[in-house]
């Protein structure tokens, strides 16, 4: 019972990156700085050329993930950011790529 008054309650970031960020490794860099950061969740390609971003786990580090995703991959180019946070909704066993 001590262990839930001490554990950090977690949250999800659900991001939208629009610009030059499909063909340009942009997904699998921010796998790597999510496993980095101990976050879990999903990098997507979506239809209209941007790409979405879920990620659980403690907001401090979340922020670090979202500010590291406006530079994202060396050869991205992020012209726009939709951020949506939320309780932790769903569960993720590590961090993929679609």
């Amino acid at each position: 019972m001590l262990y839930s008054l001490f554990r950090i309650p977690s949250m999800q970031l659900e991001l939208k990156f629009i610009g030059e960020v499909q063909g340009v490794w942009y997904r699998d860099h921010t796998r790597k700085e999510a496993l980095k950061l101990g976050l879990k969740g999903f990098a997507r390609n979506e239809a209209d050329g941007s790409v979405t971003v879920i990620a659980t786990g403690n907001k401090e580090k979340l922020r670090q993930l979202a500010q590291w995703c406006e530079t994202g991959s060396p050869k991205s180019s992020v012209n726009s950011v939709e951020e949506n946070w939320s309780e932790d909704e769903e569960s993720f066993a590590g961090f993929e790529i679609y």
